[in-house]
């Protein structure tokens, strides 16, 4: 039985693997034993100022490569996947707040991270004459389906006491239990809306990264 951080890690590989479709044969370098992850997943623990150095530093094109069932060794035209990269986002778009205001020397976590990995993707997709926005799409499409996913949910949990004291509003003439389903039903958790900005600065960096004429290549290397 696994036990410790190998265990977190290991539950952590399954859920992702499910929520974004990992390959089955798996990745040569698995993102959920990497120390970027750890800090990523645990905001209250690491300064933000050591895990914006370590997603400087961090190689991200590490996390590309989908493991080979037949061989241990990488290979130039080894099958590449976004998927632990998708993961990655999502976990920060979770995990970590987003910048309190627009300046760029407050530049949040999640926006230097997207940012980072946006970098990666269109290096690999230029590098392999790839669409850019089909590869940044690809990258992004689980991350924001998500989220949705996420939205709805809370959103048909906090319905139910509003239904609930419709119901008895009708049956009964009184007006309470309706208030108190409205306030319910207006109650989004401040996590999730946490979340949600955070998307919301996701899609912001994806359509100008997405779009060739309004990036230089400077601003690509940054």
């Amino acid at each position: 039985m696994k036990v410790g951080t190998e265990a977190i890690s290991l539950a952590n590989l399954d859920k992702n693997a499910r929520n974004f479709k990992y390959p089955k044969e798996g990745f040569l370098n698995k993102i959920e034993y990497s120390l970027l992850y750890s800090m990523i997943g645990q905001p209250d623990i690491y300064p933000d100022e050591i895990v914006k150095n370590v997603i400087d530093e961090e190689d991200l094109n590490e996390y590309l490569f989908v493991a080979d069932s037949s061989s241990s060794n990488r290979i130039q035209e080894d099958p590449v996947s976004y998927a632990q990269l998708s993961a990655l986002l999502a976990l920060t778009g979770e995990m970590n707040p987003p910048a309190p205001n627009k300046k760029e020397d407050q530049e949040s976590i999640p926006v230097k991270l997207v940012k980072r990995i946006l970098q990666c993707v269109i290096k690999y997709a230029e590098k392999h004459d790839l669409d850019r926005e089909k590869e940044i799409n690809e990258l992004m499409d689980p991350v924001q389906r998500l989220v949705h996913a996420k939205t709805e949910n809370a959103a048909l949990k906090q319905s139910v006491p509003f239904y609930i004291g419709y119901t008895a509003a009708l049956v009964t003439g009184n007006p309470i239990p309706i208030m108190l389903g409205l306030v319910a039903f207006a109650a989004t958790p401040e996590k999730l809306k946490q979340e949600n900005e955070n998307a919301e600065s996701f899609n912001t960096e994806t359509k100008r990264a997405a779009n060739i004429e309004t990036v230089g290549l400077l601003d690509e290397a940054e």
